[in-house]
């Protein structure tokens, strides 16, 4: 289900704009609280080349150069990371603040708020389901697991690829959405969608998988649904999407690769079947973080995976074939919903799989976006439980919102006690 296009304005939905506005900066608030003590934060590890000895980042002059070059080059760090807007937001940042941390901090800090609105208003698109995107947003706001990402200046990338990419799918998800004025669809919003995208790219490589996303949101959500019209209308609105991705993997390949100068990933001796269960593995401690977030760490190391007989492995693996039954289950019983948010947490997740080998196997970091799928699930059944509390049930209607408010606090304070590991190389 999608949200209904917009038409002839009446008061009804001109409240319905309100709430929905309202709802945004409340979950924008409570993102900001969340993770407002990281702004005293001082700069620690990468930091240092990122951006108090990154030259390229102190005058604007080098803006050109960022596009050609790999992230941190005004340092001695030698990498194959290609993210100019990046080094362009910290570009920003240091014009406007210098070598204050604050200021860099500050910048995470509303970007990751901003991420948690987009993915309210995502979920929304999605499902057209107003408490069950609310609940998940809050979550989102205020979990722990992404503390990595987000007080962590050098973690920038995340939050700054994910605000674009989510801002593309949503635009893609409007510019086809049911529209008698516009049968052809909306191209002014593909265009912006296309943008987006673009500006991911430069971000982060992780959003090589936004062509699947799209093909998947037209499969599950379009075909074979009272939409199916649309679906063969824009059933290849995914190709301009795959181009640009296998341009942009053709530069990062030859004009644009610094292979050739930058640690080779040590990962590349280790078989494929090894590198492979080890990241069913990975999946496991994922879900862990995101239910059960103790022991966070930001150097992560687990066992490499040799065989099937290995206990942990099989287990793994068994986890989740599971996973993909109900998946696909879920799909042929028409609640398409759950299939595609279990989908979209897999989906991902393939960048950092190490089926291309990379740096590690592991890191908390590495599901800020594929965190939405999980989310999702909790909102939409915590949402569905709601429903079924009997009208004059009072007493269990006041005991989920005090039950759904401690979880949230139990989070939220987690993430405060756990940004004050960031907040000195020392106390890191």
């Amino acid at each position: 289900m999608i949200l209904p296009t917009t038409g002839t304005a009446i008061p009804g939905k001109a409240r319905s704009k309100w709430k929905i506005a309202a709802l945004c900066l409340a979950v924008f608030i409570v993102g900001f609280l969340a993770y407002a003590s990281t702004i005293a934060g001082d700069f620690i590890w990468d930091d240092e080349y990122l951006i108090i000895n990154n030259s390229q980042i102190k005058d604007f002059s080098h803006i050109g150069n960022v596009f050609k070059t790999y992230v941190g080059y005004g340092s001695e760090n030698i990498n194959n990371f290609y993210r100019p807007l990046q080094e362009i937001s910290n570009m920003v940042d240091h014009f406007l603040w210098g070598l204050k941390p604050s200021g860099f901090h500050l910048t995470n800090v509303l970007l990751h708020s901003l991420v948690a609105v987009m993915v309210f208003v995502l979920i929304l698109n999605l499902t057209g389901n107003t408490p069950a995107s609310f609940i998940a947003a809050l979550f989102y706001a205020v979990h722990p697991v992404h503390t990595e990402a987000v007080a962590y200046v050098a973690g920038r990338a995340d939050p700054l690829y994910s605000l674009f990419m989510l801002l593309s799918f949503v635009f893609f998800i409007r510019s086809v959405n049911p529209c008698p004025e516009r049968p052809g669809g909306r191209p002014g919003l593909y265009a912006a969608s296309i943008l987006f995208f673009i500006l991911s790219l430069l971000s982060k490589e992780m959003v090589m998988v936004m062509p699947a996303l799209v093909f998947l949101y037209m499969f599950y959500f379009l075909r074979g649904t009272e939409n199916d019209r649309l679906y063969r209308t824009f059933k290849w609105r995914w190709i301009p999407y795959a181009g640009i991705a296998v341009f942009y993997g053709a530069l990062r390949m030859t004009v644009l690769s610094f292979s050739d100068i930058a640690p080779a990933s040590a990962f590349r001796s280790i078989p494929f079947p090894y590198r492979l269960l080890t990241f069913f593995r990975t999946v496991a401690v994922y879900f862990r973080l995101l239910l059960f977030p103790a022991d966070l760490h930001m150097e992560r190391s687990i066992r490499i995976s040799k065989s099937l007989l290995d206990f942990e492995s099989f287990l793994a693996l068994i986890m989740i074939a599971g996973i993909a039954w109900i998946a696909y289950r879920t799909y042929k019983n028409n609640k398409r919903i759950i299939s595609f948010a279990i989908v979209w947490f897999f989906t991902n997740l393939l960048p950092v799989s190490n089926i291309v080998p990379i740096n590690s196997f592991l890191a908390e970091h590495w599901i800020y976006m594929a965190s939405i799928g999980p989310f999702l699930l909790i909102g939409l059944g915590l949402a569905r439980l709601w429903t079924i509390i009997p009208p004059k049930g009072r007493s269990l209607r006041v005991g989920f919102i005090l039950a759904f408010v401690f979880t949230l606090g139990l989070y939220a304070n987690a993430t405060v006690t756990r940004n004050r590991d960031w907040k000195t190389e020392i106390s890191f």
